[in-house]
């Protein structure tokens, strides 16, 4: 597995009752996005926003270029169908003013520009019901942050978790990408790009694209400050929630518990994190005195 960041540890947050499966268990979550709390999570698309008339305009040009100059473009490809059928023409062309073959392609190029729209719509949505069929682990780049705490550790209540990226035992989160928010969907291109797409110019690459889409949030989930690790499933069924995968226990670097933790929870926790994870390190989260961080004090 090929490591793709320089970091060398996430965190992750938790319930105390999650906390304590984690800890007995030394297992770590993935879910399906289709249980993630946003809706939209791997399950948008690419667009294309762009002018269909100046689409349509680069798409004609590069049709004429390519039948009507005096010799072939540097682009042309013999193996590409449609490279093959503008050659064919050229060697035709004499059939046919240079007003008709424009008139031609001028029609092509705003049919396609009509349907560019729905053809990426459709693409989205194939995409998106083989992307949704896997299994993502969530963590986050950073223990202090009081909305996290908040939102995912019981209200400050239940526990993080720093986890240590390990290269030696080829850890996926070696390989975890970090997530990019907006409040666009990704763009399939311009309207140039586009068109030099669709003419065999020069080829998008739409992987890329897909696989922005992936780890792509709307811009106001941005305060998670996420990381993943995206694991397709090919041969599982698809209608399987979570799967709790068993973790080497060299990985669980840290425990953290909330600074509204009580301290009865904190003695059963810290009891069970000696006995379970004894190499781990534990803190217990109190607020800063001078300013909306906490602090973590070593138990």
């Amino acid at each position: 597995m090929s490591r793709l960041h320089n970091r060398d540890h996430f965190y992750k947050f938790s319930s105390v009752e999650t906390a304590r499966i984690i800890i007995s268990n030394k297992t770590l979550r993935w879910s399906s996005p289709l249980v993630f709390n946003d809706p939209f999570d791997t399950q948008t698309g690419l667009v294309a926003s762009i002018d269909p008339g100046e689409f349509a305009d680069a798409f004609c040009a590069r049709n004429c270029e390519m039948v009507l100059a005096d010799s072939l473009p540097d682009y042309f490809d013999p193996h590409n169908r449609l490279h093959i059928a503008w050659n064919f023409l050229r060697e035709a062309r004499e059939r046919f003013s240079p007003d008709e073959l424009k008139k031609v392609f001028r029609e092509e190029a705003d049919k396609l520009a009509a349907t560019l729209p729905d053809h990426l719509e459709k693409l989205s949505k194939s995409v998106a019901t083989e992307m949704v069929h896997a299994k993502i682990l969530c963590v986050a780049e950073d223990v202090n942050n009081v909305v996290m705490w908040s939102h995912y550790a019981q209200e400050h209540r239940g526990v993080a978790f720093k986890l240590k990226c390990l290269d030696d035992i080829d850890h996926p989160l070696i390989a975890a990408r970090k997530v990019t928010y907006s409040d666009q969907y990704v763009e399939a291109g311009t309207a140039l790009q586009l068109a030099e797409h669709f003419t065999g110019v020069k080829k998008i690459d739409l992987n890329s694209l897909v696989w922005e889409t992936v780890f792509m949030k709307h811009a106001d989930w941005s305060y998670e400050r996420e990381w993943r690790c995206y694991w397709p499933l090919i041969r599982e069924p698809r209608d399987v929630p979570h799967v709790d995968e068993r973790e080497n226990a060299r990985i669980f670097d840290s425990i953290y518990f909330g600074c509204r933790m009580p301290q009865s929870v904190i003695e059963e926790m810290t009891a069970l994190c000696r006995d379970q994870l004894p190499n781990a390190h534990i803190f217990k989260a109190r607020k800063s005195h001078t300013n909306f961080d906490l602090v973590f004090d070593l138990l």
